[in-house]
């Protein structure tokens, strides 16, 4: 569309135009929201503008307006004055006038407020031809795919590229970069292949776990019927357009948000979006309310038809969409680093430090003692290369790449490896109810009937019925088989061939009950023949089924709300008869349906008559004198798993948080279930709206359910833990869970049930959607934390030794130790092997009875870092012993063999040191192969002729071999003597 303004003020027209809108790009309001949010309210000023969506994820700005009060050219030229002023000027100088209150009210309407007439015409669409072929083309180019936001697919090299961000391998790159400076090509290069082989191994697993995410979301792809050129079509989801008129039916996932046009007996269950898991009834009448949950005459995109049909305009597609809009959060979240990359950059940086401060005096000694600096420098250059641990990150590397093949096998997708050690210090879980807690499907729990009130219990499979703690044969109880009976007749539930059940949950529901209680639903079936329904809608609250039976009687089953139905009873099933219902027993009802909502049921009440022989369809004959036949009591069941994984948890001090849309009253009722309350408190999103952010803080430590909350809400949760000094998880399945799932330190998103978004936030995917599963996953985590220190105090004692050796013979003026290939032999193949089989342990018997790491401890904490110096300390001094002996004796080349082959016996007896100070764990089968490897390396380079050469060594004989192992010995029992000193 040309509008005579041409490119101005930096702003490059970007205009795609139908009539009555237009979608504009907005340079100034990018990555802006405030300016984004002036924007708005000052274009929505404008005369004839009806809405506006500004969205600063992308810069582009949908505008509504009526053509015959504002020209499009006019209101482009509007865009770019504002365009001008927030880019120039900045957003706070923008002055509009508000709109009349009448003019505001009538252009605001949402558009669940507005008419099906309105809705046809702002939507420019025919509710029975659709959208012709042309214009669905046409409006496709102008909205785009009809897809959630979702960041491109990051090839392996970009992935690969991002791995030298981290501190350690940069250093690791500098170290390198001075070795060939300094001629040591060999140093150069080995340092080289480490580093490109760690950024390997961690590009290759993320590469996998971006490939098997796309996998998925693959999977989850939907179709969609739409209306066009008068036709019905099945096309895919993403090719959707705002104004097609979409079909809906039980089974199908909405695929846009829409205006409701048609319903019958349309219910939707919104749990993706809202959290609830209960159906919601959809109708065409005009709906006021601002809550999204009482929306009825709106189907929003990722939501699920379970029960009728209907047909719906398409009023917002992709990112405009409610999912949409919150998955637009996530670009305002920044990702921050795991706790084990801070720890790895605080420890390279240490490091480094410690190495510079080391380098500087060995050069300043030498100076005065008036040695050649090229010397000095290659004495720098190896002291540089031992106490940076070459092989530490390749180790760290390959011991994850492990940790998450073993959990892909236990149905756990890692993204980022450094997640698996931050779940091991997780100190809280915050999980969302339905579908992760709850299995997210209904479950008849209670029937009152004939006075009495039956419990079901059981498992997937089939559920008994109780009386108190006695299991009952449903068949004896007359009236227990006339309410089933009932609820197995008024009922639209698809019994398939292969056992599964297809309709609405709460339908599924009552027909598994009927069959858990022995009922032959095809006699039933055959007898009666189905010749009438009334389906439930929102005013009537019930649904009915005529029946004619095979002896020619007429009845009718009705199912709806207990008091709805009770006010049209005047009957009862009571004790195998039928008997007049009096006020006394309707009470009684009435307060035992208050009870079971008082523990968090859906109660549904069924009732029956007989009709008239010559009933032709008069529906108040059906309302009349209905005979009482029992009240069903339904709930989404916890997950029993989940249960004893949250028993688990508590043992292992981990605090588990449930937040959800649902009312207190079921939350509540859940978390008892579940034993997740443990006096805890309960707040909902009232509550949390009321405190601000430092009060939450105070109240936090001593809240386990949050109830009524919305995506916001739930943020606001997880930055709160943050703020008290947890490691914060979040589960959810959910579009709603998202921003959280980003915010928190790991988020975990439930790969069978979860939507992409969700997924895309996330660090971590379970595909089994089992809570269990994740407790698995915390296991493992504390493993690979085990591990770490492990291999930390293994490699760094290592190095310290190395140092000490070093440090001791260049202040005594005498000839370096270890070449620095030889130091370089030792960090990356010699301790190599033992390092990593350390690295592999697997988890100890009781790593979950123990309290979290302190997640402000160091990985370093005190106790290690005493054990480290400790143990180099005497692997330094032995080395230093082994050399000055051998110095004296022997000469340089022996001298320099004999410390070479002292440091390394010195580590392979320190590998099995290293495990026993640890909780008794199941046996390592790596270990003594790995030292056997690295033992065997080591005299290759001692005895083989050529290699020897190379690394500067000699062979040595039985005698010096006896020598080096009893001073080895002597340098660990070293720590023993000292470390009581340190403490």
């Amino acid at each position: 569309m040309e509008t005579g303004m041409g490119a101005v003020y930096g702003f490059k027209q970007d205009i795609r135009y139908v009539p009555g809108r237009i979608r504009i790009r907005v340079p100034g309001i990018y990555k802006n929201q405030k300016s984004a949010d002036a924007f708005t309210r000052y274009i929505s000023s404008k005369p004839g503008v009806t809405m506006v969506y500004a969205d600063s994820c992308t810069g582009r700005a949908l505008i509504f307006f009526e053509e015959d009060r504002i020209k499009p050219s006019a209101l482009t030229r509007e865009v770019v004055k504002t365009h001008y002023i927030i880019s120039v000027l900045g957003p706070e100088k923008l002055i509009f006038r508000e709109k009349p209150e009448n003019e505001a009210k009538d252009k605001s309407l949402k558009w669940s407020e507005m008419s099906i007439n309105q809705v046809i015409a702002a939507q420019r669409t025919n509710p029975l031809s659709g959208l012709d072929g042309r214009e669905a083309r046409h409006r496709l180019a102008l909205y785009g795919k009809n897809s959630l936001f979702v960041q491109d697919k990051k090839s392996f090299w970009r992935i690969f590229i991002s791995q030298f961000k981290q501190f350690l391998p940069r250093v690791l790159v500098v170290a390198g970069g001075l070795s060939f400076l300094l001629g040591e090509i060999t140093d150069g290069v080995t340092i080289a292949a480490i580093v490109i082989l760690e950024a390997f191994l961690q590009s290759a697993q993320e590469y996998k776990a971006e490939e098997a995410l796309a996998e998925l979301n693959r999977l989850s792809a939907s179709r969609a019927r739409v209306i066009r050129d008068a036709r019905p079509l099945e096309i895919s989801s993403d090719l959707v357009v705002p104004g097609d008129v979409i079909e809906l039916s039980a089974g199908c996932k909405v695929p846009a948000d829409a205006r409701v046009i048609e319903a019958h007996g349309l219910e939707v269950v919104e749990s993706a979006l809202t959290g609830e898991s209960l159906p919601i009834s959809k109708n065409t009448s005009i709906c006021r309310s601002r809550h999204l949950a009482e929306l009825s005459n709106m189907v929003f995109m990722g939501t699920f038809i379970v029960k009728g049909r209907g047909r719906a305009i398409v009023i917002a597609t992709g990112r405009d969409t409610r999912m949409g809009q919150i998955g637009n959060l996530l670009s305002s979240i920044k990702e921050s680093s795991t706790p084990l990359q801070q720890e790895l950059e605080r420890l390279g940086k240490s490091l480094t430090f410690l190495c510079l401060g080391l380098s500087s005096i060995v050069v300043l000694s030498g100076i005065i003692r008036r040695q050649s600096l090229l010397p000095m420098l290659r004495v720098g250059i190896s002291l540089a290369v031992s106490i940076i641990p070459e092989g530490l990150s390749a180790i760290l590397a390959i011991s994850l790449s492990f940790s998450t093949r073993r959990m892909a096998r236990e149905n756990v997708i890692v993204r980022k490896m450094q997640a698996i050690e931050t779940l091991g210090s997780t100190t809280v879980i915050c999980c969302d109810k339905t579908g992760t807690l709850t299995k997210n499907e209904m479950t008849v729990k209670e029937i009152f009937c004939g006075g009495e009130l039956i419990h079901l219990k059981g498992n997937d499979l089939k559920a008994g019925f109780y009386r108190g703690e006695k299991e009952i044969i449903p068949s004896d109880f007359p009236d227990l088989c006339q309410a089933l009976t009932c609820a197995a007749l008024c009922n639209n539930v698809k019994l398939e061939a292969d056992g599964t059940f297809d309709g609405d949950p709460t339908e599924v529901a009552m027909l598994k009950a009927v069959l858990d209680g022995g009922l032959d639903l095809d006699d039933l079936l055959s007898r009666f023949s189905r010749i009438h329904e009334v389906p439930f809608d929102s005013t009537r609250q019930r649904m009915a089924v005529v029946f004619k039976e095979v002896n020619g009687k007429n009845l009718v089953f009705l199912k709806g709300a207990p008091d709805v139905i009770l006010e049209y009873c005047n009957y009862i099933y009571f004790k195998g008869n039928v008997a007049a219902m009096d006020e006394e027993q309707k009470k009684l009802l009435a307060e035992q349906n208050n009870k079971m909502a008082d523990d968090a049921l859906r109660v549904l009440a069924v009732a029956y008559r007989e009709l008239p022989e010559d009933y032709s369809g008069d529906q108040e004959i059906i309302d009349r004198d209905l005979v009482f036949g029992g009240l069903l009591g339904m709930a989404d069941p916890a997950r029993p798993e989940a249960r004893e994984a949250i028993q688990k948890c508590h043992r292992a001090g981990i605090h588990v948080v449930m937040i959800t849309g649902d009312h207190p009253s079921t939350a509540t009722a859940v978390a008892r279930e579940l034993t997740l309350l443990n006096g805890g408190k309960i707040l909902t999103g009232a509550d949390l709206d009321r405190m601000s952010q430092k009060e939450l803080e105070k109240e936090i430590e001593h809240v386990t359910v949050f109830a009524r909350t919305l995506p916001e809400h739930k943020l606001k949760i997880v930055k709160a833990f943050k703020n008290t000094g947890h490691i914060v998880a979040m589960t959810g399945d959910g579009v709603n869970d998202a921003p959280a799932i980003k915010e928190a330190d790991i988020g975990i998103a439930m790969g069978k049930n979860g939507t992409d978004v969700t997924r895309e936030a996330s660090s971590v995917t379970i595909t089994d959607d089992n809570f269990i599963t994740i407790v698995r996953a915390v296991e493992e985590g504390r493993a690979i934390n085990d591990n770490i220190k492990k291999f930390l105090r293994y490699v760094l004692s290592g190095n310290l030794g190395e140092v000490s050796a070093i440090m001791l013979t260049s202040l005594a003026g005498l000839p370096v130790p270890l070449s620095p290939g030889q130091i370089l032999w030792i960090n990356l193949v010699t301790e190599g092997g033992p390092a990593l089989a350390l690295g592999l342990d697997q988890p100890s018997r009781n790593i979950m009875d123990r309290m979290p790491r302190n997640p402000q401890e160091n990985i370093l904490d005190p106790k290690t870092s005493r054990q480290i110096v400790a143990k180099g300390t005497g692997i330094g001094l032995s080395t230093f012993g082994v050399f000055l002996t051998a110095l004296s004796r022997y000469g340089l080349p022996k001298a320099q063999t004999m410390a070479f082959a002292n440091i390394v016996t010195s580590q392979m007896m320190n590998v099995y040191d290293v495990r026993k100070n640890h909780a008794p764990q199941p046996e390592n089968s790596l270990i003594t192969p790995s030292v056997a490897m690295s033992i065997a390396m080591m005299l290759s380079v001692i005895y083989t002729p050529g290699v020897g050469t190379f690394f500067g060594t000699v062979p040595l004989s039985l005698v010096d071999w006896l020598f080096i192992l009893a001073l080895s010995r002597l340098g660990l029992m070293f720590r023993r003597i000292w470390l009581p000193f340190m403490q």
